[in-house]
């Protein structure tokens, strides 16, 4: 579902960056422009840019300090002393520090919510991994050169640039509020006004929403497609037919008959 060409890639809402780690990947020539409005999300991938190997190195002493325990339970015990303690403090931190504290409130809640969510043992034990932890020196790696910013979504997607493809993924018009602290990036999102800038783009666009009646009519003058998408919290979109397969709502300004690999990357990224 790319385009058939395009020479720079932005996008305005980077959340967990994996359609961007594909991108680079399948296109290892085009520039790349991440954005978030969260600041610790932002700062964490500041500095797995800038501190790719040293985020993994402190990141594994954690993991083996909090992990030097004889039986699961005691090892659940020190997991979720540690998230208490980071989530606590994560808010009076800074840089390389920070960026170590997201990256375990990630892997350690429910659906990766940091924050607005609450220890996992599951999440703890599956996602909070040394294979993990080593990974991140390899995606330091690709993004070397990626830009990165902490802007309004709408200075990332209409600003000029020559053959330009933005990916959108912005906050879901949704009841349930999940993004930021306290929710407010979910709260504060104006789905209108991003409908508006939506309209002002200038560039090759692709948006991955939620389906309501209200989202089918802002955006009826472009392509759409729904598709199936399970997640492993229900939390995203209105249409399904069991509480973790969600309908999503692909909208493009170019056409998506033809199939493409994205597709893929699409289906993996939560």
């Amino acid at each position: 579902w790319y385009p058939e060409t395009f020479k720079e890639y932005r996008e305005p809402f980077i959340g967990g960056g994996s359609i961007a780690f594909y991108t680079i990947q399948v296109y290892p020539d085009v520039p790349v422009w991440i954005n978030d409005l969260y600041v610790p999300l932002y700062n964490f991938w500041i500095q797995l840019r800038d501190n790719g190997d040293e985020l993994s190195e402190r990141l594994k002493e954690i993991k083996t300090r909090v992990s030097d325990f004889a039986t699961q339970d005691e090892k659940d015990a020190s997991h979720r002393e540690l998230f208490d303690k980071l989530r606590a403090d994560i808010n009076t931190q800074e840089g390389l520090e920070r960026a170590v504290s997201f990256f375990i409130l990630n892997k350690c809640s429910f659906s990766g919510l940091t924050e607005n969510s609450t220890f996992s043992p599951t999440a703890s034990r599956s996602n909070f991994s040394f294979v993990g932890i080593e990974k991140l020196k390899e995606y330091s790696k690709l993004m070397k050169n990626w830009k990165i910013t902490n802007i309004d979504y709408s200075e990332v997607m209409n600003a000029p640039g020559e053959d330009v493809f933005v990916f959108l993924d912005p906050p879901y018009d949704i009841k349930d509020f999940l993004y930021g602290k306290d929710r407010e990036m979910h709260k504060s999102f104006d789905h209108e006004l991003f409908a508006q800038n939506v309209y002002k783009c200038s560039h090759k666009f692709m948006i991955t929403y939620n389906v309501n009646e209200r989202l089918l009519e802002l955006y009826k003058d472009y392509y759409l497609r729904e598709w199936k998408l399970r997640y492993s919290m229900a939390h995203r979109g209105e249409r399904g037919t069991d509480e973790n397969v969600k309908t999503e709502l692909l909208i493009t300004n170019y056409s998506t008959e033809k199939t493409n690999p994205l597709e893929i990357a699409l289906y993996a990224r939560d």
